[in-house]
């Protein structure tokens, strides 16, 4: 009898790899060995990054040994935790390097490539991270010289004084090494400024550029004065002038440098020339009075309770072409009627502003006459004045005299000044008001009688009429007060009024006026109505009442330009909850209609402000289509459509 090994089956070998870590890694064999068998390995570790076969056998007293081989790879771990940055160093004279960040792994090193600059510029600098066991790292960064900023040097503003010579700036301080400057604009010789411009380079500094203002100033004009200047007034035109010479360039100009009248001026005098400081000079041009000799007329006289002559008198003194056609007003005397000597002085005699009067007076005189007894007063002659309501006081034309009958049968006129204490412009009657007279010498008052004015106010008339702005008017459905129109009274005597809608006149129940505005006010549908009469009365301040009708129309939106809701969502969230057409609400005959797709009618109201709450026959309808149908029978219009009822 001969049993015979059997094969080993269901155990296999396979290749592995591993990333570097620096631990010692091995391989084993998958499945299950027979009972009865072992394994043994061979070349079954490795550390360090490369590739070994390792032997698997495994052998027992019934089975044929099998040997099994696989490779074993430990391969190159990743280089992690350092970077390579980019670097930037102003240009200082002395090169610059870039380094990594970070600790490099054990066993590995670093090289650089390109990684030293001194002048201002870019380049690329590469750092190369290698080891057994890593895979190579290149890394690169740009190494950058930037321009420096160049210090310490300045660039000044100057002025200098106009002399006729060319004038030029130039910095301050100390240029880098290896830089230069040059200027622009750098040379003046006339008044005013320039910017000059000095422009500082160098290959590796930054460009400085500096501007500063170049000024030539006016030179300052001497030796030249103005004086005052004084003359006596003789009809002819005076001026002044300045003394000493004008330096070369310059010139003078005068303003306000001519005076006739007399009186005092200031003249001006401005020197200037383009490169000196303009001088501006004043001084006062006088022209004083001329005297003129005025003599009064000797046996000037009158006899008492005459009235005076004229007081004559010569003139002497007038300048070339001026006579007594200069003079104004007059002598005046001495105040007094009595009989007796009265000195005549200048009085109101003037010759205007060029002349100094010189007066030499007389004496007047009033001689004895005979006496005349003085005349009574017995009345007046009655006045009156017809104004219209409202005119106030000050624009009554009131009359200024009035008319006294003397006891001699004679009618004198007086000035009259009117108390008119309880003039009351808006009560329509008659009313009387004494006058206030002056009482001329040779008349006399022992009765102390007044003139009388008999001021009739005349009625208000009423107002003439009364017109409203707009009458028309389109009724919003959820707006029961509605502005419609202002009314405007056309009443030449007074801008006062009061409206009013009388109760029960017409539709005057629909209808409110506010500050003369009309207004609709009311929440009643009045369906099936276009236009509406209402009455109104205007008072004026006078109690006058003006009433006139007025039609209004109520506009519509037809049936067909309405917007009808497709959606409803009764929800209970006061929000859409009700589904109608309110905008209705001023037809009649109208009818809404809500149905099943099925065909069952769920709703119907003839009032266009009952709204469907989405219940039918106590339950919530479903969510879903429904079909709508609106009619209206006034207009004969039919509309339909799809409702939906969303409950979310």
């Amino acid at each position: 009898l001969t049993i015979t090994p059997a094969d080993i089956t269901g155990v296999t070998f396979d290749d592995d790899s591993f990333v570097y870590d620096g631990t010692a890694k091995s391989l084993v064999i998958t499945g299950t060995l027979p009972e009865g068998t072992s394994v043994t390995y061979a070349d079954n570790g490795r550390t360090d990054v490369g590739t070994q076969e390792v032997t698997a056998t495994i052998t027992g007293d019934n089975y044929t040994s099998l040997v099994l081989t696989a490779d074993l790879t430990i391969t190159p771990a990743t280089i992690t935790g350092v970077t390579f940055e980019d670097g930037s160093f102003v240009f200082d004279g002395i090169a610059k390097s870039l380094a990594i960040t970070g600790t490099l792994p054990d066993g590995s090193s670093v090289s650089y490539t390109n990684n030293s600059r001194t002048d201002v510029g870019t380049q690329e600098v590469i750092a190369t991270i290698t080891g057994d066991n890593f895979t190579t790292l290149v890394l690169t960064a740009d190494l950058t010289i930037t321009p420096a900023d160049i210090t310490g040097v300045t660039f000044e503003d100057d002025s200098f004084v106009y002399d006729g010579t060319a004038k030029s700036l130039a910095i301050m301080g100390t240029l880098p090494e290896g830089t230069s400057v040059t200027y622009a604009d750098n040379g003046r010789t006339v008044v005013g400024t320039q910017e000059v411009t000095a422009t500082v380079t160098g290959s590796n500094y930054n460009t400085l550029v500096l501007t500063a203002d170049l000024t030539i100033t006016p030179a300052t004009i001497r030796g030249i004065t103005f004086d005052d200047g004084n003359f006596v007034y003789d009809g002819t035109a005076k001026s002044l002038t300045i003394t000493g010479a004008l330096p070369e360039g310059a010139s003078v100009n005068y303003v306000n440098n001519s005076r006739t009248e007399v009186g005092s001026q200031e003249v001006t005098a401005t020197i200037s020339g383009d490169n000196f400081t303009t001088l501006v000079l004043t001084a006062d041009l006088s022209v004083t009075r001329a005297t003129l000799t005025i003599t009064v007329d000797e046996g000037l006289s009158k006899v008492v309770g005459e009235a005076d002559p004229e007081l004559t008198y010569t003139a002497a003194g007038f300048a070339m072409g001026e006579d007594e056609g200069i003079l104004d007003g007059s002598p005046e005397r001495e105040s007094g009627e009595e009989v007796g000597s009265y000195s005549i002085g200048i009085g109101s005699l003037t010759a205007g502003d060029n002349y100094t009067i010189d007066f030499i007076g007389a004496e007047f005189e009033i001689l004895m006459a005979e006496v005349v007894e003085p005349d009574t007063i017995t009345g007046f002659v009655a006045q009156s004045l017809e104004v219209l309501w409202g005119t106030p006081e000050t624009e009554l034309n009131l009359p200024v005299e009035t008319v006294v009958i003397t006891s001699a049968g004679e009618f004198v006129n007086l000035a009259v000044e009117w108390d008119l204490m309880g003039y009351e412009p808006l009560e329509a009657g008659i009313s009387s008001y004494f006058g206030v007279i002056e009482i001329p010498s040779g008349l006399i008052n022992p009765d102390e009688l007044q003139p009388t004015l008999e001021l009739t106010v005349v009625a208000k008339p009423v107002p003439q009429d009364v017109t409203l702005g707009a009458n028309s008017f389109i009724g919003i459905p959820d707006q029961y007060f509605q502005e419609i129109g202002a009314f405007t009274v056309i009443d030449p005597s007074d801008d006062q009024h009061t409206f009013s809608l009388p109760e029960g006149v017409r539709d005057n129940g629909y209808f409110e006026v506010l500050d003369g505005i009309l207004f609709w006010s009311n929440a009643e549908q009045a369906g099936g109505r276009t236009t509406f009469t209402i009455v109104l009365q205007v008072t004026d301040r006078a109690g006058n009442v003006l009433e006139k009708e007025f039609t209004v129309t109520r506009e519509r939106t037809p049936l067909d330009q309405l917007d009808v809701p497709n959606t409803f969502t009764p929800n209970g969230d006061g929000v859409n909850d009700t589904w109608g057409m309110s905008a209705l609400r001023y037809y009649s005959g109208v009818r809404i209609s809500v149905f099943a797709v099925g065909g069952d009618r769920l709703f119907y109201t003839e009032d266009a402000d009952v709204q469907w709450d989405g219940v039918f026959n106590g339950k919530e309808m479903p969510v879903g289509a429904y079909l709508y149908v609106i009619e209206v029978a006034e207009t004969g219009e039919i509309r339909r459509g799809m409702l939906n009822l969303i409950n979310d």
